[in-house]
């Protein structure tokens, strides 16, 4: 069967390892109409999804947790899928990777989300994606920041014939230190639809900064980035 968590507030719980508010491990579940707030743990500090799980998350506001290295809200790893909708991530933090996510050899999809203020302390201010192939659908990422590398998204070590998909989301006023003020691509990615406005970084690639990768652009609007 599948555990259902609906109309929750979590705040301020603690884990050591994984997951300070939830911790799914080979089950399946579903997160609705909840608030997280103020967790902490090592990884994902708000709601770990792992070992095959599959979840749904919907309607779910994430704000001011703290991963002390990667996730700062969510992460889907290791063969789990997840479902993320109309969620918002505001305010959250992580050490190194993924200011609000981070997963890794994992399958999600992120759907009309927003991702507003988040950081990392050294990739992907508001997401971090490691092996994983993720869809991101009309989703906007503003305000978030990298000390080093992709203020709002990182792509890193992608799978043969696999890429992460944007669609339809919006970068606006995203910053890195170094590298890539809204994205930066060390794998494939396919950006369709998309708008990068007001991103800025420190050494170059105001909005999306690739290396030793060919991301594909359509229909995509970038103006404005330093």
């Amino acid at each position: 069967g599948e555990d259902t968590f609906s109309n929750c507030t979590f705040t301020s719980n603690v884990a050591v390892t994984f997951g300070g508010g939830i911790n799914g491990s080979a089950c399946d579940f579903a997160i609705v109409d909840c608030t997280f707030t103020g967790n902490t743990s090592r990884f994902a500090a708000a709601v770990m999804s792992s070992q095959g799980s599959a979840s749904q998350i919907r309607d779910c506001t994430f704000t001011d947790n703290e991963a002390l290295e990667k996730g700062g809200a969510v992460s889907s790893i290791l063969g789990s899928a997840a479902a993320i909708t109309g969620c918002t991530f505001t305010g959250n933090l992580a050490g190194t990777f993924g200011g609000a996510v981070a997963d890794y050899l994992g399958d999600a999809t992120y759907e009309n989300c927003e991702f507003l203020g988040n950081s990392a302390g050294n990739r992907g201010g508001a997401m971090d994606f490691e092996q994983a192939y993720p869809t991101v659908i009309g989703c906007i990422f503003e305000r978030n920041e990298s000390n080093q590398l992709g203020g709002a998204v990182s792509n890193r070590e992608g799978i043969a014939g696999q890429a992460p998909v944007f669609r339809d989301c919006t970068f606006l006023d995203n910053q890195a230190v170094q590298h890539g003020g809204a994205m930066v691509n060390h794998s494939m990615a396919v950006i369709n639809g998309c708008s990068f406005t007001g991103n800025g970084a420190g050494d170059g690639g105001g909005a999306i900064a690739s290396f030793d990768a060919s991301p594909s652009l359509a229909d995509t609007r970038v103006c404005d980035n330093t």
